[in-house]
């Protein structure tokens, strides 16, 4: 913030776009301001390093504002064009890498639209995963393949092809947060990672071997990890999610054991403490995943009554926050919820109302699989 007031002062024009993205991409977040609130704002910063031919940076809050639209729950029609503007910008300033980057996030709001053959696989018209790291740098491999693998997750996590989903997270769990510190996708790596183990537990509705390993696995990975991630990556919104995932597995062994162990207990208590924290600094963004957590958490306790005003105020909290898609997913989680109790009408309300939230994002494909499944 002093950053910036003294940008008001000073016609020191040169530096006011790094100045503005930096602060808007990279703080904001964690303070008052939603990622809807950074839109604006990292728009405006292209706008001053075009006017300046500062292109690096020009392109550092366009590469914001297309990925921070995305993860806002902007429509996706829109995102889908700032990402084909920003592609064609990329090439036209010889950078290559930012191009290699934007295209795979291309392609899978492309597969949500539901633009191409199979949802969880990223082929298409904008980039072919079986040759894509062909086309990169030998340096930028690891980095493009990270970011790949954390595409690919979201995707077999929305999907629910959730053995997918924990396939691709047992190999890029610890690589990820080495290769992209401080990058805000990190949260939804650790988020949906979690919550693909949780489901497989749903799922299945009985105790088996494969879904409890599964989820053990994400358990011992967030063992390893939670001091070390949050020592690595200061100061990244990653975190958030990292802490949120983390809590969901644990929710997850909790129920599939029916059992809260010591072990177990910990882990969730340190989940909301620490997404308690974030959501006093930045309700807009962390709120409703913190109501989320203690609605699992009182679900696993056998606390109904808790569990059912946890997820209605969940899911009241993601509704004001303005990102449509993650109202879609706290709509999903309580309907599962419900249809272990037995509440078939509210589950299929619930899902009735996901769909429809997945339909206003653009997600066809998304609304279309919610669509046969609540139908039949």
């Amino acid at each position: 913030k002093l950053a910036l007031s003294f940008l008001e002062k000073f016609e020191n024009k040169e530096i006011h776009s790094q100045v503005v993205w930096l602060f808007w991409g990279f703080i904001a977040p964690w303070g008052e301001q939603s990622l809807i609130d950074t839109l604006e704002h990292v728009k405006y910063s292209y706008k001053l390093g075009m006017e300046v031919g500062d292109q690096t940076n020009a392109l550092a809050g366009f590469l914001f504002s297309a990925l921070n639209g995305f993860f806002s729950g902007q429509s996706l029609a829109l995102t889908l064009g700032e990402m084909d503007s920003f592609v064609q910008r990329a090439v036209s300033f010889d950078d290559e890498f930012n191009a290699h980057v934007m295209v795979i996030y291309q392609q899978c709001v492309l597969n949500l639209m539901g633009r191409s053959d199979n949802p969880v696989v990223l082929q298409g018209t904008a980039m072919n995963e079986d040759d894509h790291l062909e086309k990169v740098a030998p340096d930028k491999v690891e980095f493009i393949s990270n970011i790949m693998s954390f595409i690919r997750l979201i995707l077999a996590h929305t999907f629910c092809d959730y053995k997918v989903a924990i396939e691709v997270a047992n190999k890029s769990r610890v690589t990820f947060a080495k290769a992209l510190p401080g990058f805000f996708g990190l949260v939804l790596h650790v988020f949906f990672d979690g919550l693909a183990a949780c489901a497989l537990a749903r799922e299945s509705n009985r105790s088996s071997r494969k879904h409890k390993k599964a989820i053990k696995v994400a358990i011992e990975v967030a063992n390893k990890s939670r001091v070390t991630f949050a020592k690595a990556l200061p100061g990244f919104f990653g975190l958030v999610l990292h802490v949120f995932f983390d809590g969901l597995a644990a929710f997850a062994l909790a129920r599939e054991s029916n059992r809260s162990s010591r072990k177990h207990k910990k882990a969730i208590k340190v989940a909301i403490k620490k997404m308690k924290r974030w959501a006093t600094n930045s309700p807009s963004n962390c709120k409703h995943k913190l109501l989320l957590l203690k609605a699992e958490y009182c679900a696993v306790r056998g606390k109904e009554s808790s569990a059912c005003e946890a997820y209605d105020a969940a899911l009241d909290a993601a509704n004001k926050s303005g990102m449509m898609q993650d109202e879609a997913l706290a709509y999903e989680r309580a309907a599962v919820f419900f249809r272990e109790l037995g509440d078939e009408a509210k589950a299929s309300r619930y899902l009735a109302i996901a769909h429809q939230l997945y339909l206003d994002w653009g997600a066809d494909a998304k609304s279309s699989q919610l669509q046969t499944e609540y139908s039949t």
